[in-house]
């Protein structure tokens, strides 16, 4: 799967009409959002104010309201990849679906990132609301973002330094070149969570191959996505715990919604930026990923 140098009249077309997709996309994440950007702020203001519950209650009830889309999430991903439901897993890690019991391995790069995540988010808030913390619970999620941007920075520098994968990558093989986090992210999470299966993962890395202005763009989109999220985690942290001119009730609601409002920010961008490229590519060879 090394990556090669090829005409542009040679893309593979990409198996994926968004159009067809727009409603239920927009319905997971919303979903996401309200329970884990809104609803920890209202929910904190609405039980502080409005009951009689210590700080430590009104922290663990925005969290329990939180844990309900995460976890059926985390089962579904889970349930998907061992039975290997609609070809899911990486190329080259198919097996019987009888064999579910052993096939933890098979498991994708993202599922392993998001299982870490969910411990490290759940030991972070819980954390935080035994002692109980504002600041503490208020950068629980910016450390999330910090792991996230650090790999992302991390395997830039690896491709820069010409590093072999130090393990298997999804379907990119240990000891293959390296290839952008963002590439990654995009297999996995259209493989399984858009049910789109192995075809996908095929037709994606057969385009990666062939299309050098994907691989740059994904290379852009790795730094962007890692240096602007350092700098929100700074402002985060920043805001956290200088307790003496910022109110720490401000700095938990930052805490809690600025994440999802530079997410937001980055996704309409991502968005923008590979549309542009569809255009320059539609323009060159005719009606290519016409749904994309």
């Amino acid at each position: 799967m090394a990556d090669q140098d090829y005409s542009s009249k040679q893309l593979p077309t990409l198996p994926l009409d968004l159009t067809r997709h727009k409603l239920s996309l927009t319905l997971v994440w919303t979903t996401i959002v309200l329970a884990n950007g809104i609803l920890p702020i209202a929910l904190y203001f609405a039980l502080h104010y409005g009951t009689s519950l210590d700080l430590s209650m009104v922290l663990t009830v925005p969290t329990i309201v939180m844990s309900v889309p995460a976890i059926w999430q985390l089962w579904q991903r889970t349930h998907y990849l061992l039975t290997d439901l609609g070809g899911c897993r990486p190329l080259g890690m198919s097996s019987p679906t009888t064999k579910w019991s052993r096939s933890w391995s098979s498991f994708d790069y993202f599922q392993w990132n998001y299982i870490f995540g969910f411990v490290a988010l759940t030991i972070l808030i819980s954390i935080g609301t035994s002692i109980p913390s504002l600041p503490a619970t208020a950068v629980s999620l910016s450390v999330l973002m910090l792991y996230v941007c650090v790999e992302l920075i991390l395997i830039e520098v690896g491709i820069c330094l010409n590093v072999s994968a130090p393990f298997r990558f999804s379907s990119l093989p240990k000891g293959a070149p390296l290839r952008p986090g963002v590439f990654i992210v995009a297999e996995d999470v259209v493989a399984v969570d858009g049910k789109q299966g192995g075809a996908w993962r095929q037709a994606w890395n057969d385009r990666y191959e062939a299309d050098a202005e994907l691989q740059s763009l994904c290379r852009t989109l790795d730094w962007v996505w890692g240096v602007s999220g350092l700098c929100v985690v700074a402002a985060i942290w920043g805001l956290a715990f200088a307790t003496d001119s910022v109110d720490e009730e401000v700095a938990y609601a930052i805490g809690w919604g600025l994440p999802w409002v530079w997410g937001g920010i980055m996704a309409v961008l991502t968005t923008w930026m590979a549309k542009r490229m569809l255009r320059r590519q539609r323009t060159r060879l005719g009606s290519i990923d016409a749904g994309v």
